[in-house]
């Protein structure tokens, strides 16, 4: 009755080991190592009582490469093009993997805000990285009858 198997398959098994190792520390090396710029953002809407709305954000640098000089500009818009709400957030910096809580924009309740109407949020940002300069402009709209929503971006 035989309990190991023979050399052959042994030497099978460590070939196919050997490889599968090499090819994780390939992907994690391109992963940590090599330089490239990715940036995620995390944006929140929520609506709430007395056409009280809240947009918060979140920023993340997913890449390898440090982001300088990041200008996020937040605008807020109903249906008629009204601009209800906007902000400028200047001067992040983020290393490699760090992450940035933006100030929640806060819209307190107009004639011009209603839960039954849809909404623009407009992002733009601009910034710096690996000796090159990024923009990215997303326009979000909102839908009804969802009061809480969220959007994620990726800037590479």
């Amino acid at each position: 009755m035989k309990i190991l198997p023979d050399k052959d398959t042994m030497k099978r098994r460590t070939l196919l080991s050997l490889g599968a190792l090499i090819v994780v520390v390939i992907i994690m090396l391109g992963f940590f190592v090599f330089p490239r710029t990715s940036v995620e953002i995390n944006t929140w809407y929520s609506e709430g009582m007395l056409d009280t709305t809240t947009i918060d954000m979140v920023i993340r640098n997913t890449g390898t490469n440090r982001i300088k000089d990041m200008t996020v500009h937040l605008e807020y818009r109903n249906e008629t093009s009204a601009v209800l709400a906007n902000h400028s957030y200047t001067g992040i910096d983020l290393l490699s993997w760090q992450k940035h809580k933006v100030e929640s924009l806060y819209v307190t309740g107009s004639e011009s805000n209603s839960h039954f109407a849809n909404y623009s949020i407009i992002l733009s940002v601009h910034f710096n990285a690996g000796g090159k300069h990024y923009f990215y402009k997303k326009v979000h709209e909102t839908e009804e009858p969802y009061l809480n929503l969220y959007f994620t971006d990726i800037v590479k």
